[in-house]
């Protein structure tokens, strides 16, 4: 399934509660990177990019992004949280870590 465009995907079906961790850890970056710099303490941006790996696990494995018993709107807002836990990436590119592109 193609996710559709983000101005017509309903993001207030994300309420399961790994929903909500995830995305409260993601909007966490901005403040993360400004203390650390702030402070030079690089092992807060290590500690968020872990917090975040395990959020994402939480997530992945209690809310099922597509299925059956999914619907086609959960789906598509579910398909953008998981694009949205990308920014995983700037995290390890702050870092010095190169992310694989697949596995």
């Amino acid at each position: 399934m193609a996710r559709p465009p983000l101005d017509q995907v309903d993001l207030g079906l994300l309420g399961h509660p790994r929903e909500l961790e995830l995305l409260r850890t993601l909007s966490e970056l901005p403040d993360v990177v400004a203390v650390a710099a702030a402070e030079r303490a690089p092992h807060k941006v290590a500690t968020w990019v872990r917090e975040l790996a395990d959020r994402f696990h939480g997530f992945y494995h209690d809310c099922y992004v597509m299925g059956d018993d999914i619907s086609r709107q959960l789906t598509s807002a579910r398909l953008w949280l998981v694009e949205a836990a990308r920014v995983f990436a700037i995290g390890l590119d702050l870092l010095g870590v190169s992310a694989p592109e697949s596995m």
